[in-house]
């Protein structure tokens, strides 16, 4: 059988956001899940510290892993200005589509 697993996954879990039925177990997973999208959404790219901003923010986490901030900020894994993509066009277009 040709199914596409990850699509038919997305497509759940967005169906399960829209209809509001979602395990409170899965709640920083959902958080972890919007946040990632909204980075995209508006760089086009991940950008990290807008990704971990926002999942903090959603979840009130603010000081887990606070101590593995500045050894990533060292090794250049946390730039401070996102990158953005340049056919902000497209982007629109993909996330126009999407319903999550």
């Amino acid at each position: 059988m040709s199914i596409d697993i990850p699509q038919l996954m997305d497509y759940l879990r967005s169906q399960a956001l829209k209809k509001k039925v979602v395990n409170k177990k899965s709640k920083n997973i959902i958080s972890f899940h919007k946040a990632f999208l909204d980075s995209i959404k508006y760089t086009g790219r991940l950008f990290e510290i807008g990704l971990i901003a926002d999942y903090k923010a959603r979840t009130l986490k603010l000081l887990q892993d606070i101590t593995i901030a500045p050894k990533m900020f060292l090794k250049g894994k946390l730039p401070l200005k996102p990158e953005l993509v340049k056919d902000k066009k497209q982007l629109r277009e993909i996330f126009k589509n999407k319903t999550t």
